[in-house]
């Protein structure tokens, strides 16, 4: 079983590859885990959200990082 992260990184590296801002892959990724979250017939570990959401904060600290 695919789990959240796993989603997570793959639509992240799928969104780099179609040359998204790092804002853009940070909100289409948290739209993906929220998406995931309320369609899953499953709950997640925590563990694995906790991983999910650190990736969508390192692609916004990149962002807020290229704009200083």
């Amino acid at each position: 079983m695919i789990n959240i992260v796993q989603k997570t990184v793959g639509h992240i590296q799928e969104l780099k590859t179609n040359n998204m801002t790092n804002k853009e892959i940070a909100i289409e990724s948290l739209e993906a885990i929220a998406h995931w979250m309320k369609k899953s017939s499953f709950d997640y570990e925590m563990i694995d959200l906790e991983r999910a959401l650190n990736e969508v904060k390192q692609n916004y600290k990149k962002y807020l990082n290229e704009n200083i």
